[in-house]
């Protein structure tokens, strides 16, 4: 799987720059989504969401080396 393919293709579209977020930038997004979805989570500092980002990424790339071993 290319991370940096897009995450929803438009057939409309040969333009990359037109096809909105890339798979990694969806699935870091959906990852945020659920850390700060977490009634514990209350981030009220600039360290606290430096960190709910660092998670998402981390997460997000490691959903993306699991995909990319699964299909070998």
């Amino acid at each position: 799987m290319n991370p940096n393919q897009p995450a929803f293709p438009s057939l409309d579209s040969d333009n990359p720059k037109l096809m909105g977020l890339t798979k990694r930038e969806y699935f870091i997004a959906v990852a945020m989504q659920g850390i700060m979805a977490n009634a514990s989570c209350t981030p009220t500092q600039e360290r606290h969401f430096t960190k709910i980002s660092d998670d998402a990424i981390f997460i997000a790339d490691s959903l993306i080396k699991k995909l990319n071993e699964d299909e070998q």
